[in-house]
């Protein structure tokens, strides 16, 4: 959210933005009303128990590691039969494999070391040959076009192959790609060694190395999205406005974030703006203090879930309030944005991190 350059009235326009945020919604989601707040949850534990199954069952949205569909199958079937109406959404993260291997994986550990034993090349290198690393205990996958093709695949291709076979399973009701974002090459930027894709032993040029890195990402969503039977949800992590043609929703990981360009009260603006764009399953995750703030900040729109955290099953109250319709669109005071509810209204103040949820 850019700052005026012609006028000076920055509030006018603030509240200009999100008056085209409502009309852009209004458009798409003629067949589709809105209550409250959209609550997700984001379980990545590969492992879940009965007690956990019956809270997440209480969301609208949930995001599960794939690997319960073999450590716990009962407990997703707990999930769809106590609440019909979950999106229950497969979540894996196909850039990267755990090293040395976390418990409870059994699906990633047969993939790793089919990978090792038959497809080494197609580890993500530096240009002095070195695993490339992002997350402590990772490495990366070479997912860029330049992947070499072995035994008639690409490491993509494999990935994709490997996640629809969880994928149509009919429990679930989509896909979460974590890691979807267009770019790699800042991982390793300004370091002596960087990433070399093209296994030359020589640093890539940034820009070329991530237009090969979007390319091979989009390739891979492609696919997915191809061999999903009757299905056709998609969500990526991060914020940003990549493959926006290909997902229907974006998680915006521990919101408000700094990193997609207007650095302003956090990114607020910047996050705000984006998922306007971002679609209809577009989702805030926050940290628990930032609670209130995420929920009236999503609540300022009508296409954004809320998750807490990360591996979450309590049931927070603050959820599952009831405001009822929105009696408009948000606006904008001398202190705060503000939207009226039937039952309440809630206001942001960006800056202060702070929002509020007044239920009347």
């Amino acid at each position: 959210m850019e700052g005026p350059k012609i006028m000076n009235n920055r509030r006018f326009l603030a509240g200009l933005s999100f008056y085209l945020l409502a009309m852009l919604i209004s458009n798409n989601c003629t067949a589709q009303e809105f209550y409250s707040v959209k609550s997700a949850n984001y379980w990545t534990s590969p492992i879940m128990d009965e007690g956990h199954a019956k809270n997440l069952a209480k969301y609208k949205l949930v995001i599960v590691d794939g690997e319960n569909l073999t450590n716990n199958p009962e407990c997703l079937k707990t999930l769809k039969s106590l609440n019909p109406n979950l999106k229950l959404i497969n979540y894996s993260n196909p850039i990267e494999l755990y090293y040395p291997m976390a418990p409870f994986r059994p699906g990633q550990t047969s993939i790793e070391n089919e990978i090792m034993e038959k497809y080494p090349q197609w580890l993500l290198k530096l240009s002095n040959g070195e695993n490339a690393i992002f997350f402590k205990n990772m490495i990366l996958l070479n997912m860029s076009s330049d992947c070499p093709r072995v035994n008639g695949k690409t490491c993509g291709e494999y990935m994709a192959e490997k996640q629809l076979k969880i994928l149509n399973n009919p429990i679930w009701d989509g896909y979460f790609m974590d890691n979807g974002g267009r770019n790699i090459s800042w991982v390793y930027l300004g370091k002596q060694y960087q990433i070399d894709a093209n296994n030359d032993g020589i640093n890539d040029n940034p820009d070329t190395l991530d237009m090969k890195w979007e390319k091979g990402i989009s390739d891979y969503l492609a696919l997915i999205s191809k061999g999903m039977k009757g299905k056709n949800l998609i969500i990526a992590n991060k914020g940003s406005l990549d493959f926006l043609n290909q997902v229907n929703g974006r998680m915006f990981e521990k919101f408000p974030n700094n990193y997609l360009g207007d650095t302003r009260a956090n990114g607020w603006y910047q996050c705000m703006a984006n998922a306007q764009k971002t679609g209809l399953y577009t989702i805030f995750m926050v940290n628990y203090e930032d609670l209130s703030f995420g929920i009236a900040s999503s609540l300022l729109t009508d296409n954004v879930y809320i998750a807490i955290d990360q591996d979450n099953s309590g049931i927070h109250p603050e959820l599952f309030v009831d405001l009822g319709k929105p009696l408009g669109i948000a606006m904008m005071n001398d202190t705060c944005y503000y939207r009226l509810y039937e039952k309440g209204k809630v206001e942001v103040y960006p800056e202060k991190r702070k929002g509020t949820i007044i239920k009347y």
